[in-house]
């Protein structure tokens, strides 16, 4: 071996130092008796009398009968690099777990690569059962082939209608349910392949707050159009009034005229002004003003 005629004191210069020692003669004994059976060994081994400890590798090969090339290799960044990666996927792994939110990674033909705990809590399946299958089952009606759709421009053209933005589609569980869903795709890379994260949030209690607001809304202003009458809000720290079209026309105000308490305190008798501004001063301990008074149209 062409290490083993470098002098004693030179040995450790130069990295030469991995070639010798008990660990690393035990290393080489491994990959010779392998050679036995194969072309081609390999063994790593530790030099734990160095401080750091240094980690190596032996690489054999039987070039003909009885020639044998031996290579040896620190690959101490390399162990620490891999620990470290796998220290941050672990990390990663852990959120991704903890995450109430619905995490499946896909890849560029939609199929699905992983996915975490919250999918079963959400869809009703077993992450593993899903591994390999297309995401479009998890997407109910016409969402799913529009989702399929998108990726695939996404690839050929570069335009996105969904990575990295926020949309609401229709769930589906594998009872059948379907519910909405708020989704968001993002786009990463995963061993030099292109890969989509999807991130998927259950908005059924939010979707049914916003219908029933909705309702509530639509029954104010049918209320309002039937009585004829006018309604506003008041923004008292900055001293604005947001008032609809009969509000307006009621008092005179153009459609396009940012008002101010002080427009509408100009419509009104000057008692009846003094009145208001002691009702609007309790106004923050009061349940509600209930003020009547004479008005002028201008």
């Amino acid at each position: 071996y062409a290490a083993e005629i470098v002098p004693p004191a030179q040995r450790a210069v130069g990295g030469v130092g991995i070639a010798f020692g008990t660990q690393a003669d035990r290393a080489r004994s491994r990959t010779l008796a392998t050679l036995r059976e194969q072309p081609r060994a390999t063994a790593d081994y530790v030099l734990e009398d160095l401080d750091p400890p240094c980690h190596a590798r032996i690489e054999a090969a039987r070039l003909k009968p009885g020639v044998v090339l031996l290579r040896y290799r620190d690959t101490t960044a390399e162990r620490r690099a891999a620990e470290e990666s796998a220290r941050v996927a672990a990390r990663f792994a852990a959120v991704l777990e903890a995450s109430s939110d619905a995490m499946i990674t896909i890849d560029a033909n939609g199929r699905i690569l992983a996915a975490n705990r919250s999918v079963s809590t959400l869809f009703g399946y077993a992450p593993e059962t899903l591994v390999g299958r297309n995401v479009a089952m998890l997407i109910a009606g016409d969402d799913a082939t529009r989702h399929d759709r998108y990726i695939d421009g996404f690839l050929a053209t570069g335009n996105s209608r969904i990575i990295g933005r926020e949309r609401i589609v229709q769930g589906r569980r594998a009872d059948g349910d379907v519910f909405p869903v708020l989704l968001t795709v993002r786009e990463a890379t995963e061993n030099g392949e292109r890969v989509f994260v999807g991130l998927i949030r259950d908005v059924s209690d939010a979707e049914r707050v916003r219908e029933a607001l909705d309702r509530s809304a639509i029954s104010f202003e049918l209320a309002l159009e039937a009585g004829r009458l006018g309604s506003f809000d008041v923004d008292l720290a900055r001293q604005t009034i947001r008032a609809d079209a009969r509000f307006r026309a009621v008092f005179g105000f153009s459609a396009d005229t940012l008002l101010r308490c002080a427009d509408l305190a100009d419509r009104l008798r000057p008692c009846d002004r003094e009145r208001l501004a002691a009702q609007v001063c309790g106004a923050h301990a009061a349940a509600e003003i209930d003020f009547e008074a004479a008005a002028t149209r201008l």
